[in-house]
């Protein structure tokens, strides 16, 4: 009797021991699967942000590029104007030399009259 007992304690023990190695080799492979899974989660999200930063990074030469340029047409377009037309001044000058000065002006006009 104690016989049977330790024999079905040593067959329990062995038993038990045998579902805990099968458990353990589950949660080891349900383990490596989850990393698996991370790793690869880990690879699309670093290649999502290599990718935006691509997108971004053009995007912002392409942006530079278009200001550099808009601003050459401004500076060539400052110039055009600067050579048609003369300053303020220069007119004011050549209108005054063509006409009179405001202080002679009025009283040519009261004398012609």
């Amino acid at each position: 009797m104690v016989e049977d007992s330790t024999e079905r304690n040593l067959h329990l023990s062995c038993t038990m021991q045998s579902t805990a190695q099968q458990k353990e080799e589950e949660l080891v492979s349900q383990l490596t699967a989850e990393q698996q899974q991370r790793e690869e989660h880990k690879a699309t999200v670093q290649e999502l942000i290599d990718y935006l930063e691509q997108v971004i990074g053009e995007s912002a030469d392409h942006h530079r590029e278009a200001i550099d340029h808009a601003h050459g047409k401004l500076a060539a377009l400052k110039d055009e104007h600067g050579q048609r037309h003369g300053s303020l001044e220069d007119r004011l000058e050549y209108l005054e030399d063509s006409v009179g000065s405001p202080e002679e002006r009025p009283w040519d006009f009261m004398q012609q009259n």
